[in-house]
C-alpha cells in the first residue's frame, strides 16, 4: 500500500466512516495481467496534469474489478471526461510487485482516458513477482 495513504484509509475504517461496501461506488474498473484478474490491488488514480496527490483510489476484488472511492472513503469518485495517471500498490497478503515506476506518479507508464461513452478504466498491466 501507499505508504502516505494508509493511514488516511486506516484512520476513516477506524473512526467509523464506514467500510468499501458502505461507500457509493464511482467509476468502475478492472485489472488484468496477462489477461488474468488481478485481486487485492489498489489503483491510485492522478490528474495527467498535476500528479501530486491522487484523486482517490479503488482496491480490486477476486475478480480484479474495482470502483474508485474519494481517500478516506468520503464518497465515490466519479471520474470526468478526460486523461489521467494510474498507480498500483499490493493491498493484499500476498505482496504484487511492478517495477518502481508502476508506483511513482510521476513516472507510471499508466494513462488511461476516460469518456462519456466509456467511462470505465481497463488495465493492462505486466505480471507482478509475488512474494510470499
Amino acid at each position: 500500500m501507499n505508504a502516505f495513504y494508509y493511514p488516511l484509509m486506516l484512520a476513516a475504517v477506524a473512526s467509523g466512516c464506514g467500510t468499501v461496501a458502505e461507500v457509493p461506488p464511482g467509476t468502475p474498473g478492472v485489472v488484468r495481467a496477462a489477461g488474468i484478474p488481478l485481486a487485492d490491488v489498489e489503483v491510485y488514480v492522478y490528474l495527467l496534469s498535476s500528479a501530486s496527490e491522487p484523486l482517490g483510489l479503488g482496491i480490486t476484488d477476486a475478480n480484479g474489478r474495482f470502483e474508485l472511492r474519494l481517500l478516506g472513503l468520503r464518497g465515490p469518485l466519479n471520474l470526468e471526461p478526460g486523461d489521467y495517471r494510474v498507480t498500483l500498490a499490493s493491498a493484499g497478503e500476498l505482496e504484487l510487485n511492478w517495477p518502481a515506476e508502476f508506483s511513482d506518479p510521476q513516472r507510471t507508464p499508466l494513462r488511461i482516458s476516460i469518456s462519456r461513452e466509456r467511462p470505465v478504466i481497463e488495465l493492462d498491466v505486466p505480471l507482478p513477482r509475488v512474494r510470499y
